[in-house]
């Protein structure tokens, strides 16, 4: 007995023995990126070069590596990289152990230049759009269609992994932070080839109210604790949201959506609510302030100025020769206790105000036209304005004067003389003459009283129209008491002398004349020529008498 159990012990011993140096264990192949797909591995690379890596490991030793049967050298570690360059669409991979257990892997080669393509996308069951609005979610569900011929390796959200549904065939990510406003999200789809797209997200998340903005009181723009005029108002508006607004209440009057609405001020002060509602319930408050107040303003004294000063009003009506000006005048606000706001000239404003009255002076330009209605109008700050019309006519044209007979210099033999025996002013304008006047030697006088003849005489004509455009005409009087003169007398270049004896029939008389006007007329024996120089002349036989007449 005690022998048949030792020889059982024995038996143990040696299978125990014997186990420990038995390996049915195949090795192992581990690729980096190379892909099983319904246990059939896929490798995806671009262009003509695949190129595969990975590790061999087995529990005891590998023997050898082979690549398509042949030897594939490995590190310590067991990584290897194989680098095919042949057009192929398989490879095979075999690795054994020591102890014979042989373990191959088929790879299928497939060259992909295609980039993935990124389909449906959705938030919250909704299809994306840019810009695309939430509102009261407390987290979101963003859902993308990611598409590839081959195998898509990996889908992220502002680079978070992105979990696959393999039933919808959908990637999907729950998105918790959320951020008021804009929000930003980068989807990016690789395949297996390391293809590459993405596409930008934007929506906005709105927890805010809408705004209550452009708010104005009959047209004028509102301001807080403003100071309004007229009892009988109408208020309009604008919303601004990054949703749609669904309710608008006025003092808790439900208005629709209606963004403007009458409303009658009373005495003193007045507030007003406006609120509004977008649809996700997010709601705003905005209280108007108005103040009635009763007042309207006037200016008084009003002018127009130039260069040479205030401008003289003819029927009521301006007449300018220039378009820059100045326009002065009184203001006041019509109640102490609001202050005038603004001044405008021709629609143009020109001044602000902070006073309840005040003296004013402004530089001001009118326009091209030569009858113009210009509108200055005050108004104070609560809104109340009066306007007042000035009739400005434009004028730059000079006067034009014409004298009868046209000459520059006149003379006469006289001792005293008016300006009518003398010439005839005729004096043009395009708006009429205002003052014209008449001067002899810097003395005005009238044309038709007679002045005493100086040996020269400076006479002026003065024009001036109702712009104070001036046109002055000046002539010269010269006395002359004394007849022209007929000097140097020769015949045929010889002097002549009285009784002169001459045996040539033809003759040419020369001669000069002198006066200190102008010679009118000069005449041969009766008769006008007009060559006051010199004559020929055919002499008779015996006494020839020749009368030469100088006027």
């Amino acid at each position: 007995m005690k022998n048949y159990i030792l020889n059982i012990l024995l038996i143990v011993v040696v299978i125990l023995i014997t186990g420990c140096f038995i390996d049915n264990k195949n090795p192992s192949i581990d690729f980096d990126s190379v892909y099983k797909i319904d246990k059939k591995y896929y490798k995806y690379y671009t262009g003509d070069v695949a190129t595969i890596t990975g590790v061999v490991s087995d529990n005891k030793r590998v023997a050898f590596l082979k690549n398509d049967g042949e030897i594939i050298e490995r590190t310590k570690e067991g990584k290897f990289i194989v680098i095919l360059y042949e057009n192929r669409s398989q490879t095979e991979f075999s690795a054994r152990d020591l102890s014979g257990n042989l373990k191959k892997v088929d790879v299928i080669l497939k060259r992909d230049n295609s980039n993935p393509v990124i389909g449906k996308i959705k938030l919250n069951s909704r299809t994306y759009v840019d810009n695309m609005v939430f509102g009261n979610e407390e987290e979101i569900l963003l859902e993308v269609e990611a598409i590839d011929d081959n195998y898509i390796k990996e889908v992220t959200c502002n680079s978070e992994p992105m979990d696959y549904n393999e039933k919808n065939d959908i990637y999907y990510l729950v998105l918790k932070k959320i951020n008021s406003g804009i929000n930003n999200l980068k989807i990016e789809v690789k395949d297996g080839a390391d293809n590459y797209i993405y596409k930008n997200l934007i929506f906005i998340y709105d927890e805010t109210g809408p705004q209550i903005v452009n708010v104005k009181i009959n047209g004028d723009n509102y301001s807080d604790n403003m100071k309004y005029g007229v009892k009988d108002i109408k208020v309009t508006f604008n919303l601004m949201d990054d949703s749609m607004v669904q309710k608008i209440y006025v003092d808790e009057k439900d208005m629709g959506l209606t963004t403007y609405f009458d409303y009658v001020l009373k005495d003193g002060e007045n507030k007003i609510s406006i609120k509004a509602y977008d649809m996700y319930d997010n709601g705003s408050e905005k209280i108007l302030t108005i103040n009635y107040v009763e007042g309207t303003p006037n200016i008084s004294n009003i002018y127009l100025k130039n260069s040479g000063g205030i401008i003289e009003k003819y029927n009521d009506i301006y007449y300018v020769n220039s378009k820059n000006l100045i326009l002065g005048g009184n203001a006041y606000s019509g109640n102490n206790t609001i202050k005038l706001k603004e001044l405008y000239f021709n629609r143009n404003k020109i001044r602000n105000f902070n006073s309840p009255s005040i003296s004013f002076e402004e530089n001001v330009s009118i326009g091209n036209d030569i009858e113009q209605l210009i509108a200055v109008e005050i108004i104070n700050e609560a809104y109340t304005s009066m306007t007042t019309y000035l009739s400005v006519i434009f004028d730059n044209i000079f006067p034009v004067i014409d004298i009868v007979p046209n000459k520059d210099t006149f003379y006469s033999d006289k001792e005293t003389i008016s300006i009518d025996e003398i010439f005839e002013a005729t004096i043009t304008d395009n708006i009429g003459i205002k003052t014209q006047n008449y001067y002899v030697n810097g003395i005005k006088i009238d044309k038709s009283v007679k002045f005493n003849i100086e040996d020269e005489n400076i006479i002026e004509v003065e024009a001036i129209d109702y712009a104070n455009n001036k046109t002055i005409k000046t002539v010269l009087l010269n006395s002359d008491k004394s007849g022209p003169k007929i000097v140097n007398v020769k015949l045929n270049n010889v002097d002549y002398f009285d009784n002169i004896k001459y045996g040539e029939k033809i003759i040419k008389v020369t001669f000069d004349l002198i006066d200190e006007s102008p010679i009118l007329d000069f005449r041969i024996n009766g008769t006008s020529t007009s060559n006051w120089e010199y004559f020929y002349y055919s002499l008779e036989v015996g006494t020839n008498v020749i009368v030469l007449e100088a006027e």
